[in-house]
């Protein structure tokens, strides 16, 4: 894992688990882990980063085949959409 805090410094965003291809929230003493995302067939959901105002998330899926998409969340998991293909 490696976890970004979120602006006002009380939670961290993080990529991880048994294939590291899920993406969690959890309070900066480590409690309250919450995951966000599901594992994906064949693919990884990485690099998570929290909007400058702390309300969204953006990440990186990479599927097994074909280019990686930037995938934009709110805090809570909810309202998942793709925004672009992502550029590396």
């Amino acid at each position: 894992m490696n976890p970004q805090f979120s602006p006002n410094g009380r939670k961290t965003v993080a990529f991880g688990g048994a294939r590291t291809d899920r993406v969690w929230t959890m309070r900066a003493d480590d409690s309250h882990k919450r995951k966000l995302t599901r594992g994906t067939t064949g693919g990884l959901q990485v690099h998570p980063q929290w909007s400058p105002n702390g309300k969204k998330i953006a990440y990186e899926r990479i599927p097994k085949r074909g280019p990686a998409i930037l995938r934009v969340m709110r805090g809570n998991g909810s309202h998942k959409h793709s925004v672009a293909p992502a550029r590396v």
